[in-house]
C-alpha cells in the first residue's frame, strides 16, 4: 500500500524562512549540577535569555549560508535523538514571556518546548508521549523549521536526525532518510507562540527547555 505523506500538511513552522534572530545559552553553565527546581525554588533563565550578549544570533545569516554553500551535496551523520526528555511544570520555571516556544495539547495535556533549547544537533528531535500519544518534535536551526508527528508504534530509538540533504535536515526513520518536512508519518498540531501566550492559554502546561536544563557535563 502507498504511504500517504501526512506531515507536510501546513504543521511546518517556519519552514523555508530566513532564520530568526535567536539567543545564545553562552553562560548558562554554572559548574554546578542542576537542582531540581520548585514553585518555592524556580529555575530562573531569565538574565540568561535576556542579556545583551544573548541576544545575537548564535548562527548569523552568513553563517547559515556559508554551512549551506558547503553541504549543498549533503551528508548523512545519524545522531541520538531525545528518548527521555526532561519536563518543568511551569511554575518551576522564571523565563522571558517573550522566547519562542512549539506548543502541543493532547486530551487536555500541555506540553512546550522551548526553541533556544532545541538548538544542539542531539535536542533536535524529542520524543514524548501525551495522554498514551506517542509524539515527536523535530526542529531545524539552520531553517528554523518545526514539525510534530504521531510516533504509532515507532520506538524512539529508531527515529532521529540522519543528516543534511543540501536543503533540509534528514531525518533517520528505522533504517531510512526522509527530508524533514516529508516524513511519512501522520502529523500533529504544532502551535509557534510566545511562552507568555502558550502559559496563559494553557497554565498546567509543562515545558522542555532542552540543553539549557541539561547538567555541565553534558554541555558541549
Amino acid at each position: 500500500a502507498a504511504i500517504v505523506v501526512f506531515g507536510v500538511i501546513g504543521i511546518g513552522l517556519g519552514c523555508g524562512r530566513q532564520p530568526v534572530k535567536r539567543t545564545s545559552p553562552k553562560g548558562a553553565s554554572t559548574g554546578q549540577t542542576t537542582p531540581t527546581p520548585s514553585k518555592e525554588h524556580p529555575l530562573d533563565l531569565r538574565e540568561i535569555l535576556a542579556s545583551p550578549s544573548t541576544q545575537q544570533a548564535r548562527k548569523t545569516k552568513a553563517e547559515v549560508e556559508d554551512f549551506r554553500r558547503k553541504n549543498i551535496k549533503g551528508f548523512k551523520l545519524p545522531f541520538p535523538s531525545v528518548t527521555s526528555p526532561r519536563f518543568f511544570a511551569a511554575d518551576t520555571v522564571l523565563l522571558p514571556d517573550t522566547v519562542n516556544v512549539l506548543g502541543i495539547s493532547t486530551n487536555g495535556v500541555s506540553r512546550a518546548y522551548l526553541v533556544v533549547g532545541m538548538w544542539e544537533m542531539r535536542n533536535h528531535v524529542v520524543h514524548d508521549n501525551l495522554a498514551g500519544q506517542p509524539i515527536t518534535v523535530t526542529y531545524c536551526d539552520v531553517n528554523d523549521c518545526a514539525y510534530a508527528y504521531q510516533r504509532k508504534n515507532i520506538a524512539p530509538e529508531d527515529f532521529h536526525v540522519g543528516g543534511w540533504d543540501g536543503q533540509d535536515m534528514l531525518l533517520l526513520i528505522q533504517g531510512k532518510h526522509y527530508a524533514h518536512p516529508k516524513v511519512p508519518l501522520p502529523a500533529h498540531p504544532i502551535k509557534r507562540t510566545t511562552w507568555g501566550e502558550w502559559k496563559a492559554l494553557h497554565p498546567n502546561t509543562k515545558i522542555y527547555l532542552g540543553f539549557l536544563s541539561e547538567e555541565p557535563k553534558n554541555k558541549r
